[in-house]
């Protein structure tokens, strides 16, 4: 009798056993992490086209997209110059406040001329139609008074001769966005028609 009831025992635990084994299992791989469904955001634009929210642009090749030096910067591109030339900078930004002469006249005031002409006499300006936005485009040469703080109104400059600015304002109806180039001459220049097919490529989203 007590061997027929050691064995039941031993039976029973076996049995009990195997369940102990199938639940581990059974909660073992209940517990495997799920992998969910990942979303990606497709940006339906041609090669080399970036949206920054309302306006939305091609970037020209060759154009080198750099971290923004400043959280003002939507965007911020070097232009790469010929041989020994220095680089051009472009920087995209808005929310910035005023009219377009205004803004104009406050860049305009960054540059001198050599020969103590007034810069006024030497842009060359110009409004064109693109996918419906008004853009003002401007060029213009001289030394550029770059400010060494230049989030102040006044203070000390560093001078570069032989620059040239290459700008364009487009007026959306949330406001001036604004596209900025400057550099050595030369590099502009040689980067004019780029940007001519940079402004042409501005639509709203």
């Amino acid at each position: 009798m007590k061997d027929a009831f050691s064995i039941l025992s031993l039976i029973f635990l076996i049995v009990l056993s195997g369940f102990g084994c199938k639940s581990e299992k059974k909660v073992t791989d209940g517990n495997k992490p799920s992998i969910p469904n990942q979303v990606l955001e497709q940006v339906k634009t041609a090669k080399g086209s970036v949206s920054r929210g309302e306006i939305s642009y091609t970037v020209p090749e060759g154009w080198i997209r750099q971290k923004p030096s400043s959280p003002m910067r939507h965007d911020q591109f070097l232009l790469p110059g010929l041989a020994d030339t220095q680089p051009a900078e472009l920087a995209v930004f808005s929310g910035i406040g005023g009219s377009v002469e205004a803004n104009l006249s406050r860049w305009y005031g960054q540059f001198k001329q050599p020969d103590g002409k007034e810069t006024k006499d030497l842009i060359k300006q110009k409004k064109i139609q693109v996918t419906g936005l008004t853009v003002t485009v401007v060029f213009l040469t001289g030394t550029f008074m770059k400010s060494r703080a230049p989030m102040m109104v006044a203070g000390s400059v560093d001078e570069f001769g032989g620059y040239a600015l290459l700008a364009a304002i487009a007026e959306t109806e949330q406001g001036l966005w604004f596209f900025k180039a400057t550099g050595p001459e030369d590099t502009i220049n040689h980067w004019q028609k780029s940007f001519d097919e940079f402004v042409q490529s501005f639509h709203v989203d």
